[in-house]
């Protein structure tokens, strides 16, 4: 295992910008073969300082985020934080660039917390509709699946992928902040976004304004 801490300043990464209130960047890797399957705890300390530093003043907005090589991608993981310990902790089963960082809207999607889970695979209307410069993406997956949320131009052209990972049943949200896989803001106009899961596919569109 091997650390490295990265400060404030994230590392020059392809592909998305990283979470933009960051109170520390840091790479984590592990030697391992291909072929072992793990699953680690991974806990960071932050002090007062890091918090003033990055102006946070809700503890519990952080969250633990790490970067994805393969599709140059930030997720956001699931995080507790002990305000008592000053620590924030994830479990994860992949090691790259992390960031220690306050939860701000992005393109990653997190779980919403509700009752029941769902019964069918659905994609709702994203709102606000037509937007700028955030819009919400709302979707449901009633059994474990692999899920591809994209972002579509009207020629086609594929602008951004918000999601592309299995998930577990239940409601998710996300959020595009109108920026394509460059990390550039899109112009004003209408977008298609489609879902794919298993054998579900639904596509639906929306409006940027400027």
């Amino acid at each position: 295992m091997t650390y490295q801490n990265l400060g404030r300043t994230g590392p020059s990464l392809p592909g998305e910008n990283p979470p933009r209130i960051p109170l520390q960047f840091f790479d984590l890797n592990l030697s391992r073969t291909a072929t072992d399957s793990i699953v680690a705890k991974v806990t960071a300390t932050y002090t007062a300082a890091q918090l003033v530093a990055a102006g946070v003043t809700d503890e519990t907005t952080i969250v633990l985020f790490r970067y994805n090589a393969a599709d140059s991608t930030w997720s956001k993981l699931t995080t507790m934080v002990d305000t008592t310990a000053n620590t924030a902790m994830a479990t994860a089963n992949t090691f790259s660039t992390w960031s220690l960082a306050s939860a701000i809207p992005s393109s990653i999607a997190e779980p919403v917390i509700s009752g029941a889970g769902p019964l069918t695979f659905s994609l709702d209307q994203n709102a606000p509709n037509p937007f700028n410069p955030d819009t919400r993406i709302r979707y449901s997956v009633p059994k474990s699946a692999q899920v591809h949320l994209v972002i579509y131009n009207l020629l086609g052209q594929k602008v951004r992928t918000l999601v592309d990972q299995v998930q577990t049943a239940g409601t998710y949200e996300v959020i595009w902040n109108g920026l394509n896989v460059q990390g550039q803001s899109v112009s004003s106009g209408i977008y298609l976004y489609r879902i794919t899961a298993g054998d579900f596919q639904e596509i639906k569109k929306m409006t940027l304004l400027k």
